[in-house]
């Protein structure tokens, strides 16, 4: 039987019994014995009554059965996430900075987006150094703007990061910089 719907008359302080009463006179009456019954929810079904009632009938209950898949599926899910979790976790480090760390903010998250005139690959990823003024969370950090960025909320994400490592000795001055001509 499937995709029926039967609406019959009951009291609500029948019992177990009246309901399996029930059951074969109304149910059984229409559409014979079942072969099987799968049965997902409730305990009312799974008591030891329906079972010997289901016993009685020559039928099998097969809640048992699916309950277990149920539980080997699980077990097999965490143990892929498990492992999926360790693969991950070789490559993964936590983002960490201190105060008064200088550091790239990421300002094209998705590729494609246009930004400074350029397209794609050629627009650039992360803009100038700012240093971090606190942390604001676990993974968060606040940023010392310039005023031209003031709309701009200050607290950034560990991933919108990059540490950059300021050496004033590397620093190079354009106004000395020559640039010859090759060829």
């Amino acid at each position: 039987m499937t995709k029926f719907a039967h609406f019959i008359h009951v009291k609500v302080s029948y019992s177990a019994e009246e309901y399996a009463k029930l059951y074969v006179r109304e149910i059984v009456r229409l559409h014979g014995v079942p072969l099987s019954i799968i049965l997902d929810r409730g305990p009312q079904f799974t008591s030891q009554f329906w079972k010997s009632f289901q016993k009685g009938l020559g039928t099998k209950v097969m809640v048992h059965e699916a309950v277990e898949k149920i539980r080997v599926i699980r077990e097999r899910l965490r143990t892929a996430q498990s492992r999926q979790k360790s693969y991950v976790d070789v490559r993964r480090r936590d983002l960490e900075f201190d105060v008064h760390d200088w550091v790239y903010l990421k300002i094209s998250p998705m590729k494609g987006v246009m930004r400074f005139g350029k397209k794609g690959k050629l627009s650039p990823r992360f803009v100038d150094p700012y240093e971090i003024l606190r942390r604001a969370s676990k993974v968060a950090y606040e940023l010392d703007l310039p005023n031209e960025l003031a709309l701009v909320h200050p607290v950034f994400h560990v991933s919108m990061l990059n540490k950059c490592i300021r050496d004033p000795s590397t620093t190079v001055f354009l106004e000395g910089l020559e640039i010859g001509i090759c060829g």
